[in-house]
């Protein structure tokens, strides 16, 4: 079971069938009922869909749940062999019936909703779109990287929107490392929304993984690197930093070098000249490092954050913070 958006082989296979299943079902529809051709493309026609049902149960959303559709997927299960059953007793007008309503209401009407932005293979097609009409790689990757301070920040219906932007820049330019730390990041938020223990720790397995290896892909000429005015190696390290220190410790032990990460950030002889909006953001990991074991010091990186960028997402998190310990 797979609520990661990516093009897995599932998924494929799923959107596959549809399609097909889509334009054979019309061609049945056309043409002459009750002849041999009609019979081997309406069983065909029949197989295909009890393909897109059943491989919809192994696409679920970023919660690792089912959907409604999913119900409808269990019907079609039903509903197909039915249909069969009904055209070899001769019932012909119930066959026609059913197989009308599950051409129209499952394949055209449930498919139509799943291109829809809210759903999450509409997220990922009106996300890669928005990516590949983007005047430049920089405006895309400042769109994709507004999405995930937003899904930082609590907007759980930015993540999946998030996740489907860094793929398609991580796919335009797989050597950038910032475009894997902020994809990792992504996906490792959408342990934050899901429901179920296996599907938390599946994605932040996930996350883990691409920031480790963003970080590993870092070269001193990151360091020289500007993306909309910051240099990559210091916001590369910024978001893995933030990354390992809001994982649970006790399953992961990432805190540790979270601290570490973000101390080496702070002392880097370029922060102090990165723009505003970064160096906030890096305020506010060290004062998640400092969170619980130096109440001092984390009030006083929160105070920075909110002083260097006030109208920053980053500010709103620190100010939420601040109400929390009462100041």
């Amino acid at each position: 079971m797979t609520s990661d958006f990516s093009f897995s082989p599932v998924i494929l296979v799923h959107v596959v069938a549809a399609v097909i299943a889509l334009g054979l079902g019309a061609l049945v529809f056309l043409r002459r009922k009750g002849t041999a051709t009609h019979g081997w493309m309406g069983r065909t026609w029949a197989v295909l869909m009890l393909v897109v049902a059943i491989s919809s149960f192994w696409i679920t959303g970023r919660d690792g749940l089912y959907s409604w559709i999913h119900g409808l997927s269990v019907f079609v299960t039903i509903a197909i062999p039915l249909a069969v059953y009904w055209a070899m007793r001769g019932n012909i007008t119930r066959h026609r019936r059913l197989m009308t309503g599950l051409y129209v209401g499952a394949l055209i009407v449930a498919g139509g909703f799943s291109f829809t932005p809210d759903r999450l293979l509409g997220q990922r097609l009106w996300s890669n779109a928005v990516a590949q009409s983007a005047l430049t790689p920089e405006s895309a990757f400042i769109e994709a990287a507004q999405l995930a301070q937003r899904a930082s920040a609590g907007d759980a219906k930015s993540i999946d929107g998030a996740v489907a932007a860094f793929e398609s820049l991580s796919r335009s330019d797989p050597s950038q490392p910032l475009y894997a730390a902020y994809l990792g990041m992504a996906t490792g938020l959408k342990a934050r929304e899901a429901w179920m223990p296996w599907s938390k720790i599946k994605y932040a397995e996930q996350g883990l993984d691409q920031v480790d290896r963003a970080l590993q892909a870092l070269k001193p000429e990151h360091d020289r690197q500007l993306l909309r005015g910051a240099p990559v190696g210091i916001e590369t390290r910024i978001v893995a930093a933030r990354m390992f220190l809001k994982v649970p410790d006790e399953f992961f032990h990432r805190r540790a070098a979270g601290k570490k990460l973000i101390a080496e950030v702070l002392a880097h002889p370029q922060f102090a000249a990165a723009p505003a909006p970064l160096r906030a953001v890096g305020h506010l990991g060290a004062a998640e490092a400092a969170r619980n074991e130096r109440p001092d010091e984390e009030l006083a990186q929160l105070k920075q954050v909110v002083a260097l960028a006030p109208g920053s997402s980053a500010a709103e998190q620190a100010r939420a913070r601040l109400k929390e310990l009462g100041q």
